[in-house]
């Protein structure tokens, strides 16, 4: 079958496909959910900052928060979870004078165990402790709100997915608590001239979780319920992932793929076991092979003179040799000696050593054939 008509079977058969494809099939719409968009994909507290902005009250972010660099002023709120940077050496010195000025600090718990972490909520009196969680509780009440009794009204939050309860060292000096049957949800002191508020769980005033419950509610009397109302930071992240834990975590198949592909591209340069093979054997070549490309080297390279020196310095070596004081004589008396001892002619030999004229290829390659003869026959 010739090669046409292989080609065009196949296009018929692509064009019958494609017509049964569409006629017996039909395109749907399908939602799927693909997580935030813009900032909210890795600012946590962007619907909160939005809220609060919506409110009337000042509100931005910053991804992280390194206090000898910078720290908002003492009117300010800081909402920040627990990390091991702020509670070492001159960052926390730095952070303590700012609470003790008039700032507030809104500490949420840390993202992993830390003993710095702990020792940052111990400097203000405060400590978490973790509580378990009913699985069979949490399933019943799933969709459902606890409410949490308060002196002046009822909270509904999220307690499902709070695993921490605060403790204080002075339960007195507390301005301020929310709690359940198991602990302390929120608890605020005065430290000097600022306030410290420790919050049991990240995720009420998260993107996910503002809207639920009482959160909006709560977030709302923390950051300007009972303290002087200032323009309130969310510090949403400590640093952010490096290039290659971000790669790693989206596309691992693909990185799997590039690792396999450079082991076998490195496998297959890798040299095989065996015997050694031997270098090639160079081929053996005439002297005048050499000789016939140093000639035309030195012709390109406008050395013709010191070629014909050369051999006419030779030529005279070799007449010294035969006749002792022959290059004291003239210089026809010195062709007339070398024409004897050669058997060539007087005037040819005189106008070699004398008259040498190279200035064409032509005369060059008669001039040296000529010594050649002359230097042989010596």
């Amino acid at each position: 079958m010739r090669q046409s008509t292989i080609v065009l079977l196949l296009i018929l058969a692509s064009v019958l496909f494609s017509a049964w494809f569409f006629s017996s099939h039909d395109k749907v719409t399908r939602d799927q959910y693909v997580g935030y968009s813009g900032e909210a994909r890795f600012n946590e507290f962007f619907a909160a900052e939005k809220l609060l902005v919506e409110l009337g009250l000042e509100a931005d972010s910053r991804s992280d928060l390194t206090p000898n660099e910078w720290l908002p002023p003492y009117e300010d709120t800081l909402v920040v979870h627990v990390a091991e940077p702020l509670a070492v050496g001159e960052n926390l010195s730095l952070v303590l004078s700012w609470v003790s000025s008039g700032g507030h600090l809104v500490l949420l718990p840390p993202r992993r165990e830390s003993e710095f972490a702990d020792s940052l909520l111990a400097y203000f009196g405060f400590s978490l402790k973790e509580v378990s969680i009913d699985v069979e509780d949490a399933a019943d009440t799933e969709g459902e709100d606890d409410e949490i009794e308060d002196d002046d009204y009822d909270y509904f939050l999220a307690l499902s997915s709070t695993y921490f309860r605060i403790d204080a060292s002075d339960e007195d000096a507390l301005s301020a608590t929310l709690s359940d049957e198991k602990g302390n949800v929120l608890a605020r002191r005065s430290w000097e001239d600022g306030f410290v508020t420790v919050v049991a769980s990240p995720w009420y005033f998260s993107n996910g979780e503002i809207d639920d419950s009482d959160h909006a509610r709560l977030l709302l009397d923390v950051v300007a319920g009972y303290v002087a109302p200032g323009k309130t930071w969310f510090i949403y992240n400590s640093a952010f992932p490096s290039l290659w834990e971000v790669i790693w975590t989206t596309a691992p198949l693909v990185v799997i793929g590039l690792m396999a592909c450079l082991m076998l591209w490195l496998w297959s340069r890798a040299p095989t076991f065996g015997p050694a093979e031997g270098p090639e054997s160079m081929a053996r070549r005439s002297i005048l092979e050499h000789v016939r490309a140093a000639g035309h080297f030195a012709w390109r390279h406008h050395n013709a003179a010191e070629l014909v020196a050369s051999s006419t310095a030779a030529i005279m070596h070799e007449a010294e040799f035969r006749h002792p004081g022959i290059s004291r004589l003239a210089t026809d008396a010195q062709a007339r000696q070398i024409a004897k001892m050669t058997g060539l002619d007087v005037e040819g030999v005189f106008d070699a050593l004398h008259n040498q004229d190279h200035t064409s290829h032509r005369e060059f390659t008669r001039l040296m054939k000529t010594l050649q003869r002359i230097r042989k026959n010596l």
